[in-house]
């Protein structure tokens, strides 16, 4: 009996939980889908050497929170440098967003224009969803108070 309950208690989260997330990887069709779907963009500005940047992929992305997190905006996933610092097609961002670290993980609105503030660095996974929800529900709630909102 209790083994039921439990099932039909977790079924509706499995479904966000268990959904993959898609990610972009070009801006264009990130704006485009934020536009679409009514949503900001989470950038994440990473090179392929970066330790933190491996954990954020390995460890922080695919966890349950982060996932759910993830499924409140379009998420994009802009590699600028390889393993040997050679540039990618996606340098651009480096300039564009005065990357100066990595990660650099920051929100766009759907015009592309950045909002609220950049986070330099490695984030467990509960701390990295609480600050994705709170971007994506300042939106929701008045898109043009977006720009800055308070980390709490």
């Amino acid at each position: 009996m209790i083994k039921a309950f439990v099932f039909v208690l977790t079924v509706p989260f499995s479904f966000v939980y268990g959904q993959d997330v898609k990610w972009e990887t070009n801006l264009e069709s990130a704006l485009a889908r934020a536009k679409t779907e009514k949503k900001i963009v989470f950038v994440d500005v990473w090179a392929a050497w970066c330790g933190p940047c491996k954990r954020l992929q390995k460890d922080v992305f695919p966890s349950p929170q982060a996932k759910a997190a993830l499924t409140q905006v379009v998420p994009l996933s802009l590699k600028t440098r390889t393993e040997d610092n050679s540039e990618t097609e996606s340098v651009w961002a480096e300039k564009a967003y005065n990357i100066e670290a990595y990660p650099t993980m920051f929100f766009l609105d759907q015009n592309g224009k950045r909002i609220g503030e950049p986070h330099l660095g490695f984030m467990m996974p509960d701390d990295f969803s609480a600050w994705v929800s709170k971007m994506a529900d300042t939106f929701k709630k008045d898109p043009a108070r977006s720009k800055s909102p308070k980390r709490s």
